[in-house]
């Protein structure tokens, strides 16, 4: 099953990938690139798989950690974005809409932890 089309996409960028991780620099950036292609897309489970593999290569990059908690966000995976958003936060301390960002998910949390 599957659109062909999408799967040669999907393919390609597998390609891309292992042609651009010669670094853990700039395989952070290229998997960066496929995370808002898929977001893009409108496949944000692609797009937060790709946005961990960025953050696991550049964990000091604190924008790369925030692509990660707002693509977890919209997933509904707010626990996944909480950490993310706290990640961010250590690398970015006072930084004021981390902070708030990580206010609201937390609070997502507690009400999806309510609703039980």
């Amino acid at each position: 099953g599957g659109n062909p089309a999408t799967k040669e996409m999907y393919e390609l960028l597998k390609q891309v990938a292992a042609w651009g991780c010669t670094d853990a620099q700039r395989c952070a950036a290229t998997w960066l690139w496929i995370g808002a292609f898929n977001e893009n897309a409108g496949n944000l489970g692609a797009a937060v798989t790709a946005y961990e593999k960025a953050a696991e290569r550049n964990p000091g990059d604190a924008a790369t950690w925030v692509k990660l908690a707002d693509a977890s966000s919209r997933l509904g995976a707010h626990a996944r974005a909480v950490h993310a958003y706290e990640r961010a936060a250590a690398r970015k301390p006072g930084d004021a809409a981390i902070a708030e960002r990580l206010q609201q998910e937390r609070q997502k949390v507690i009400g999806a932890s309510g609703a039980l």
